[in-house]
């Protein structure tokens, strides 16, 4: 009788748990539909590319009209013309690991850095300086814009409370999403060149 009960709450604990994932899952789709209506209603952008997480972090742009869109938590959001994008830099952990701008004709690598995987290690090689993997609790990119009011919009892709392997699913992720990003906006400040 004692495993009937035991059967009986490992079974009412598992379904439970999976109401629990769908309930969260669902509360996540609404959250980034919402989102997406933020940039809908922004005049004169079509999105071609977007990226949402975080609490309330969005990014996109619009290839057509060449604007970039950020929401940042509680903003209304910011539209920006591509040719006001002057620079974009790479936070690791509050540390700047890259750096581009608008008139270089390539990034330059402030540090070999678990960001940019082999390309890092290569030019960590190249500089003397090895390459060590590390823990990861924030990633964040910085975009340096032409406004003299908000010259900086920082955009994190990852924040955590703890630091994680970069092998680890959440960190993986983001350096997967925070790379794709950074290209975008390499490509934007070279055809600004």
């Amino acid at each position: 009788m004692t495993y009937v009960f035991i059967i009986v709450g490992i079974v009412l604990f598992v379904l439970a748990a999976s109401n629990l994932i769908k309930d969260s899952d669902a509360k996540e789709k609404r959250r980034k539909d919402w989102l997406r209506g933020k940039i809908d209603k922004v005049d004169g952008f079509n999105p071609s590319k977007t990226f949402i997480d975080t609490p309330n972090t969005v990014v996109s742009i619009d290839k057509e009209n060449k604007k970039i869109f950020v929401k940042i938590d509680s903003s209304k959001g910011k539209v920006i013309n591509y040719k006001k994008l002057i620079g974009c830099e790479l936070l690791e952990d509050g540390e700047k690991v890259y750096s581009r701008s608008a008139g270089s004709t390539a990034g330059r690598v402030i540090a070999g850095s678990l960001i940019l995987g082999p390309v890092g290690a290569i030019v960590g090689a190249a500089t003397g300086k090895s390459v060590e993997k590390k823990k990861i609790k924030s990633l964040k990119l910085r975009l340096l814009v032409n406004d003299e009011i908000n010259p900086i919009i920082t955009i994190p892709f990852l924040e955590l409370d703890s630091a994680h392997k970069p092998e680890g699913i959440l960190v993986k992720d983001s350096l997967k999403s925070i790379t794709e990003w950074k290209s975008v906006f390499d490509v934007i400040l070279s055809n600004n060149d």
